[in-house]
């Protein structure tokens, strides 16, 4: 068994999973299987070959500006299924206020994160509809980025 310093043991399928810290990891080289240990049980968590693999977006979703009200609630930046994404205040802009889709967390006056002019913000959320932006000044513009 091989301990990699950061609570990860690499062995195969005859030998024993220590008992460690809960977090730990163990894969077996032979079957290419991950466990997770959650501090009484070790958890199959997979075959690393595919399985329970985090994913990655193949290609980039591009918002072109979009115009933002001084309404409360603010602007949905559009839909669309995501890794994440980031949008950006237009520089010269005045702050604006990011914030939820629905009930107490929509932005307002006063009422959510500040994201000045010229500033980004990055989101690791499944869809750009999530974030709802609000305008200190009614019909300034962001952009967004999405990894779709």
């Amino acid at each position: 068994m091989i301990h990699t310093g950061n609570q990860v043991y690499i062995g195969d399928s005859s030998e024993a999973k220590p008992a460690v810290a809960s977090g730990a990891r163990f894969v077996e080289q032979n079957t290419q299987t991950d466990y997770l240990y959650n501090g009484s049980t070790w958890i199959n968590m997979g075959n690393i070959s595919g399985a329970n693999v985090k994913e990655y977006g193949t290609s980039v979703l591009i918002g072109s500006q979009v115009s933002i009200t001084s309404l409360s609630g603010g602007t949905e930046l559009g839909s669309g299924v995501t890794f994440g994404f980031a949008v950006r205040n237009i520089s010269g802009n005045t702050p604006m206020y990011l914030g939820g889709a629905t009930g107490v967390n929509v932005p307002a006056s006063g009422k959510g994160m500040i994201l000045y002019g010229g500033d980004s913000e990055e989101f690791r959320l499944a869809n750009l509809n999530a974030v709802h932006v609000f305008a200190s000044t009614s019909g300034q513009f962001v952009t967004y980025l999405g990894v779709v």
